[in-house]
């Protein structure tokens, strides 16, 4: 509360100053807390009294451009235009707009809820963006600020490198998806350094084991099909199940479940499949119906859920990997592993399978605090076993067409058609508002 106080009685002060009129009128962006740092004093004049407004100016273009960002969305070509007529608390106060909203922007993005789900996010570490300008202003470090401040994950700087990369001519519409999964990346949470993640690129059909912000390792997936796609969103997984009970989705009971029971009055019990009031765990015993209440079923009155037992026709194979979210999409093995050796992956109903899951466990298993000597069940058993992790491993599921390996672009088809959406908002970007962190 003094804080405020505080702040409240320093506006006052300087209410009357032209610089903070400058300040005032520069609706988009609140530059108050920034001001604040330096008592509403100017921001880009040395300690020489020497200003740097020319030089600061040109450093924000390269900046913007070198992250395939629009300078359209800082009205930079009209300011460029006019800058030298401007007052100099106009040009303090323009400039610390732009800059503000353009870190704000490689931190966490232009359009971070443009088609990310955030379902409960990795939170990013929070970072006082007007702080940090103030300091790489008076060091004279905002690129240096520039890099702490945009993803640290190899993909987005292998991307940027390529985007700048010199004597290499590449077609607009390539320098168009690499910005536009540049920005995508710009949304993804960060990490602690040493920080281990799964990142799923569906259009890749991969998962990427991470660690220290660098590609570890790598397992194939299968994603959902267009018509059942794979959501993307950042989670954190917090179960691993060995030998999984399949709950079936009220969708695929109805479309495929039943009309398999019409056909043949064996079906559950040749797929190990039991008919059940709910879900819950408590519930365990299973429901017999008459073989005739299937021939005069409507499907939109039915109330009971079907479950397949651990067996090898269970398609969530023997591992599942648990992290809570709105769209009932987890990973997990499978007993179709014949589509691993095909390039187009996306078969799904939504949910991610992942070829060696097993493997995939003992991974991060071996990343808890406490390490278990021994399992404490048999791989032969065929009961379900959930194992809570003490460590939760975040996980992304991300849509990213474009990424390098050491030797070339690798381009990935457009399986859901999102990259010409996204590059034509990139494209037509007007001036709008910022919300940075203080």
């Amino acid at each position: 509360m003094g804080g405020c106080i505080f702040l409240f009685q320093n506006i006052v002060l300087h209410s009357q100053s032209q610089l903070f009129k400058e300040v005032e009128a520069i609706k988009e962006i609140n530059l108050h807390p920034l001001y604040f740092h330096t008592n509403y004093d100017f921001l880009w004049v040395n300690n020489l009294k020497e200003n740097t407004y020319e030089e600061s100016l040109n450093t924000f273009k390269t900046i913007a451009l070198e992250h395939g960002l629009n300078v359209n969305r800082y009205n930079f070509k009209t300011h460029y235009k006019y800058f030298n007529a401007y007052p100099p608390e106009k040009k303090d106060a323009i400039l610390s707009s732009m800059y503000l909203r353009l870190f704000n922007d490689l931190a966490t993005g232009v359009f971070p809820s443009f088609e990310l789900n955030q379902e409960l996010t990795c939170q990013n570490k929070q970072v006082n963006i007007y702080a940090l300008l103030v300091e790489a202003i008076y060091k004279k470090q905002l690129v240096e600020l520039a890099e702490f401040l945009s993803p640290q994950i190899d993909i987005y700087k292998q991307l940027k490198m390529r985007l700048n990369q010199k004597n290499h001519f590449y077609a607009p519409e390539f320098h168009n998806k690499i910005k536009a999964n540049m920005e995508r990346l710009r949304w993804m949470s960060k990490h602690e350094k040493d920080a281990l993640f799964l990142l799923v690129n569906i259009p890749s059909f991969q998962l990427f084991i991470y660690k220290n912000n660098q590609a570890i390792d790598t397992f194939r997936v299968v994603v959902g099909k267009p018509e059942n796609s794979t959501p993307t969103f950042e989670c954190a997984i917090t179960k691993i199940i060995y030998n999984p009970w399949w709950h079936i989705p009220n969708s695929i009971a109805k479309n495929e479940i039943i009309p398999a029971i019409k056909k043949d009055s064996n079906y559950l019990k040749i797929n190990h499949i039991v008919l059940k009031n709910s879900w819950r765990v408590s519930d365990t015993s299973s429901v017999n119906l008459e073989s005739n209440y299937w021939d005069t079923l409507n499907t939109s009155n039915f109330r009971y859920k079907f479950s397949q037992a651990p067996h090898e026709k269970n398609p969530l194979g023997k591992v599942k990997f648990l992290f809570p979210n709105q769209h009932d999409v987890y990973l997990h093995d499978t007993n179709a592993k014949h589509l691993f050796s095909k390039n187009y992956r996306a078969y799904s109903h939504g949910c991610i399978r992942v070829e060696n899951a097993e493997e995939l466990a003992e991974v991060l298993l071996h990343h808890q605090k406490k390490q278990v000597k021994e399992d404490p069940w048999a791989p032969s058993d065929a009961l379900q076993k959930v194992r809570s992790l003490e460590r939760t491993v975040p996980i992304h599921i991300f849509y990213l067409t474009t990424s390098w390996d050491s030797k070339q672009a690798l381009l990935f088809d457009d399986i859901y058609n999102k990259d010409l959406k996204l590059i034509e908002r990139i494209q037509n970007i007007k001036p709008g508002r910022s919300i940075c962190t203080d």
